[in-house]
């Protein structure tokens, strides 16, 4: 359940960034009779949406790396290391 409020987070985060600065452009352009301020509210609000989107993306892969194993991680079902002949318990010569 957290996990997936988490996302809903995330996505309303992206969808706020995209379209506030949309909104304020068009209420720009209501107020002082332009036409450019929404134009420039769009590409203001691309960028801020794929910049929030990139960090997700970075933070999600963050979170992944830390939950693969890594080389030196010990692992339970890994076989046991091989023994030399000095250290095998049933060589006659001991």
């Amino acid at each position: 359940m957290a996990e997936a409020l988490r996302w809903v987070t995330r996505i309303t985060t992206v969808a706020l960034m995209m379209l506030l600065p949309i909104l304020g452009g068009r209420k720009l352009d209501e107020m002082r009779g332009t036409g450019y301020w929404s134009s420039i509210g769009v590409v203001v609000g691309l960028l801020l949406g794929a910049w929030q989107l990139r960090l997700i993306v970075v933070d999600s892969n963050r979170a992944q790396a830390r939950l693969r194993p890594t080389a030196t991680t010990k692992r339970d079902d890994a076989p046991p290391p091989k023994t030399t002949e000095t250290e095998n318990p049933s060589d006659p010569r001991r």
